[in-house]
């Protein structure tokens, strides 16, 4: 069973980097991407990831901060790495 991840960044080329490295191992699959904490929070309930990696200094009005809280607070079971 393959861990899923959702990667939470601003930056495109940053997530297409680490969604190409996360999926060269057979342990890991980035089952979803996110440009902005609204994104993230949105993709969450229907991709339902195991993880979650999130940029703590995002732009366009977004909180890497405050988006763990929430995915702490709505989705208990998800890991954040930051």
């Amino acid at each position: 069973m393959n861990n899923k991840i959702l990667l939470v960044d601003d930056h495109p080329l940053v997530r297409e980097w680490l969604a190409s490295l996360i999926n060269q191992e057979a342990e890991f699959e980035v089952c979803g991407a996110a440009g902005t904490a609204r994104q993230a929070l949105q993709l969450l309930a229907s991709v339902q990831p195991d993880i979650a990696i999130v940029d703590i200094w995002m732009e366009k009005g977004s909180s890497g901060l405050e988006l763990i809280k929430d995915i702490k607070a709505i989705h208990p079971h998800v890991g954040t790495i930051v």
